[in-house]
């Protein structure tokens, strides 16, 4: 198998270059909602939530869905598009959700700290980041990861067979 390349885009245009068949695989957050599309979940997390001292759920060690439900949501988006794609995702869990989108993680972490809402944020911008008055924790009703993403109606070759094992070997799964 050869890999030709690598293009970064925003989620909803890989999806939809991989359905044209422009791309054979894409490496997609999921879960993935559409009919023509398989994935492999390769990591699996949950979302984490920016939370300030002064809010009822600063003390929690975990955060359900059901707990969200009042409260002002900020997440990071800069493309319209997904941030609609995001607040479909957020309301089929949440379904009373109140959405912010600000235009990068930052904005949402800075948001939280101020008490205007609870930043939703990923493991990768929670683990780095200690502040006083502020802490991140678990989403645990949301899941949230990445999947290799192929037409279903692709003929796979042996060597999609392997590469597609590979991917799964190498996946990640967080495990804490």
């Amino acid at each position: 198998m050869h890999l030709k390349g690598i293009d970064l885009m925003p989620d909803y245009l890989g999806i939809q270059e991989v359905i044209s068949g422009k791309y054979d695989y894409g490496l997609l957050p999921h879960p993935i909602d559409h009919p023509d599309l398989a994935e492999v979940p390769i990591y699996s997390d949950c979302p984490f939530a920016w939370v300030p001292d002064t809010n009822p759920l600063y003390g929690n060690e975990t955060i359900a869905n059901d707990d969200l439900a009042d409260f002002q949501l900020i997440f990071p988006s800069n493309d319209p598009e997904w941030a609609n794609l995001f607040s479909e995702f957020v309301r089929r869990s949440i379904p009373r959700a109140r959405l912010k989108a600000v235009d990068e993680m930052f904005m949402a972490l800075r948001c939280a700290a101020q008490g205007k809402g609870i930043g939703i944020t990923t493991r990768a911008c929670v683990d780095p980041i200690e502040m006083r008055g502020i802490r991140g924790i678990p989403l645990i009703n949301m899941p949230w990861g990445f999947s290799l993403c192929f037409r279903k109606d692709r003929a796979l070759t042996p060597a999609d067979h392997e590469f597609i094992a590979f991917m799964e070997r190498v996946g990640l799964t967080s495990r804490r």
